[in-house]
C-alpha cells in the first residue's frame, strides 16, 4: 500500500481533464510566483505549522483543566459535546453561506473547485495542498485570538474550566477538518485516502466537487451531521458527466431541494466515460468509492420511481 505516493498512483491517470490540467498548471505557476516563503512555498512545512499550532492549543487547554482544582468533567462533558455541535454547524455555515455565496470574496469556488473536480479529485503531489490547507495568518488569528476570547467569556460566564472545553475541542475539530479534507484528495490507495471508512466520507465530498451541485449538496467537510438536519445530504443513484465539470454553477436552489435547472445527476465512484459492448456510452466505475454506477438503461428504468434521476442525466450519457 502506498503512503502518500501521489505521483505514482494508479488512480491519478488520465481521467483528469484537460481543463482541469491547463488550471492546475497556470495556478501552480502563478502561486509560485506570488509566494514569500524563503525557498518558495513548501505544503510540508504549511501543513506541519498548522498542526502545531493546533497541538499547542489543545495540550495548553488540556493541561489546564487537568491541573485545575476542581475540573467540572460532567459540566465539561456537556460543553464538549455542544462545542462539537457548534463547530459543525459553523463549518457548514461558512462554507455553504459564505464559501460559496455568488458574492463570496473566498477563492475557494473559483480556485479550490476547479483545481479539484468530481473527475480530478486527486492530488499530483503534495504540493497541491496550497489549494486545500487554511491560510496559517487566517488560522492564528482563530485559534490564538478569537477563540480564546470566547472561552475566556465562557469561563467568566459559567464555570472556571469552561472556556478551555470549548477551545481543546474547537481546535481538535480544526485539525480533524484538515486530515480529512486532505484525506479526500489524496489517492484512494494511499495511507490517508485508505483509512476506514474514507470511502463513505471521500464519496459525500466529491459529490459536492460536481460543478453543478457545489452550491446545493453536501457542505459538511467533516461529519455530515448538519447535512442531514438541513436536508442537503445527496442520496439515491448518481451519474457523472465530465463535461459539466466546468459548466456555470447553477442558482441557489430552495432550502434543501434539489434545483432542477442542472438537469443532471452527479456521481462520487466514475471518472471517464466508456462504450459498452452495444456501442452505448456509459460510465465507468473506478471503484475507489465503492460506487457502483448504473447504465443508461438500468437509469430508464427506475426513472420514474425516482425523481432524482432526471431526464437529461440519462440522456447525458448517450452523448
Amino acid at each position: 500500500m502506498a503512503a502518500l505516493q501521489f505521483a505514482s498512483s494508479p488512480v491519478l491517470g488520465g481521467a483528469r481533464s484537460a481543463n482541469v490540467a491547463k488550471f492546475r498548471a497556470a495556478y501552480d505557476d502563478k502561486h509560485a510566483l506570488q509566494s514569500t516563503a524563503p525557498g518558495g512555498y513548501s505544503a510540508v512545512r504549511h501543513f506541519a505549522t498548522l498542526n502545531a499550532m493546533a497541538g499547542f492549543v489543545m495540550l495548553y487547554c488540556a493541561w489546564r483543566i487537568i491541573s485545575a482544582p476542581e475540573p467540572h468533567w460532567l459540566a465539561g462533558g456537556l460543553v464538549s459535546t455542544l462545542s462539537f455541535l457548534v463547530a459543525n454547524l459553523g463549518e457548514y455555515a461558512l462554507h455553504r453561506f459564505d464559501m460559496h455565496h455568488p458574492d463570496s470574496k473566498s477563492d475557494h469556488s473559483p480556485v479550490h473547485h476547479r483545481y479539484f473536480t468530481a473527475g480530478s479529485m486527486f492530488l499530483k503531489s503534495f504540493q497541491d495542498c496550497h489549494t486545500i490547507l487554511f491560510r496559517v495568518s487566517f488560522i492564528f488569528k482563530a485559534l490564538f485570538f478569537v477563540l480564546p476570547c470566547l472561552g475566556a467569556v465562557l469561563n467568566a460566564l459559567l464555570f472556571p474550566t469552561c472556556g478551555y472545553f470549548f477551545l481543546l475541542v474547537t481546535s481538535s475539530y480544526y485539525l480533524q477538518y484538515e486530515w480529512l479534507h486532505l484525506s479526500y484528495h489524496a489517492p484512494a490507495d494511499s495511507l490517508l485516502g485508505s483509512l476506514p471508512g474514507m470511502a463513505l466520507l471521500r464519496r459525500h465530498h466529491r459529490i459536492h466537487h460536481h460543478q453543478p451541485f457545489m452550491r446545493q449538496w453536501n457542505f459538511n467537510i467533516t461529519y455530515p451531521f448538519m447535512d442531514l438536519l438541513f436536508g442537503t445530504y445527496y442520496r439515491g443513484p448518481l451519474v457523472y458527466d465530465p463535461a459539466l465539470d466546468h459548466v456555470a454553477p447553477p442558482p441557489l436552489s430552495s432550502f434543501g431541494q434539489p434545483s432542477h435547472s442542472t438537469g443532471v445527476a452527479a456521481t462520487a465512484g466514475a471518472d471517464a466515460a466508456t462504450v459498452d459492448s452495444g456501442g452505448v456510452p456509459c460510465v465507468h466505475d473506478d471503484d475507489e468509492d465503492g460506487v457502483l454506477v448504473e447504465s443508461a438503461e438500468v437509469l430508464q428504468r427506475k426513472q420514474a420511481a425516482s425523481p432524482r434521476i432526471l431526464p437529461s442525466a440519462i440522456s447525458a450519457t448517450h452523448k
